[in-house]
């Protein structure tokens, strides 16, 4: 066995083979990088408990089950791509066992732009492509938001049926998307060019050819609780002994 203090190893000759081999893993897996804790360590992904399956339905004492996952507990944005990939691979294999005409649950990621670029390939890319090509018809719904629609993969775009645009300051970042919402029959986008940069915070414009003629103007409501980021000291205070247990924090 390898003991480290400070800059000089000593070798502990007594620690048998077992106890041996278990260190030299641990040690790899820290030099690796966190990469390999995403899979070697920590609760697998389980998407019956995400959407609440697990306890027979997905509300409970009518309350729909909201399960938020928090990527900034990672490094890298490498790392982040990794586990959106994961994330993605889970979803698809679950959808096609719970495969439904209704929607089974919805899947919503903010900030997406980075994880599906145009040109570039990230782990993630791939994942959130096949979702939205094939999730809709197995009961599966994707809702995705970025400030920067222009950044992401035009081919996933175009697997887009509802729109909700909010202020758009130049017509320079409109023509980005232009190409996608062309393929809505009679869309005015000079209209629409026209009229976003005068949006105010929380409004939006919608658009769906299967629903609506034209677009439709959303006001979003101000949120009731308070929005705020959570230090670890204060996630600590508001984590319960169960969900420790659970995710064996």
């Amino acid at each position: 066995m390898v003991g480290l203090h400070g800059n000089r190893c000593q070798y502990h000759p007594w620690v048998g083979d077992g106890d041996r081999a278990k260190a030299e893993r641990r040690f790899r897996i820290k030099m690796m990088g966190s990469n390999r804790l995403l899979f070697d360590l920590g609760k697998a992904i389980h998407v019956d408990s995400l959407f609440g399956y697990d306890h027979g339905g997905a509300q409970d004492d009518g309350k729909v089950r909201v399960s938020v996952i928090y990527l900034n507990t990672l490094n890298t944005f490498e790392e982040k791509a990794v586990f959106v990939a994961m994330l993605c691979n889970a979803l698809y294999q679950w959808m096609l066992q719970e495969a439904s005409v209704n929607p089974v649950g919805l899947f919503y990621m903010d900030e997406v732009a980075p994880y599906m670029p145009p040109v570039k390939k990230p782990p993630s890319k791939a994942g959130l492509m096949m979702l939205l090509r094939q999730a809709r018809k197995y009961g599966l719904c994707m809702m995705l938001a970025t400030q920067s629609p222009g950044d992401l993969d035009y081919k996933g775009l175009s697997q887009v049926g509802t729109w909700a645009l909010g202020k758009i300051a130049t017509r320079q970042e409109l023509a980005k998307i232009a190409p996608a919402l062309r393929s809505e029959a009679g869309l005015d986008i000079d209209a629409i060019a026209d009229a976003l940069p005068g949006y105010t915070a929380g409004q939006f414009a919608l658009i769906n050819a299967d629903h609506f003629d034209g677009p439709q103007e959303l006001q979003a409501r101000w949120l009731v609780s308070r929005h705020e980021c959570l230090s670890p000291e204060r996630v600590e205070a508001l984590t319960d002994d169960a969900d420790r247990e659970n995710y064996g924090g």
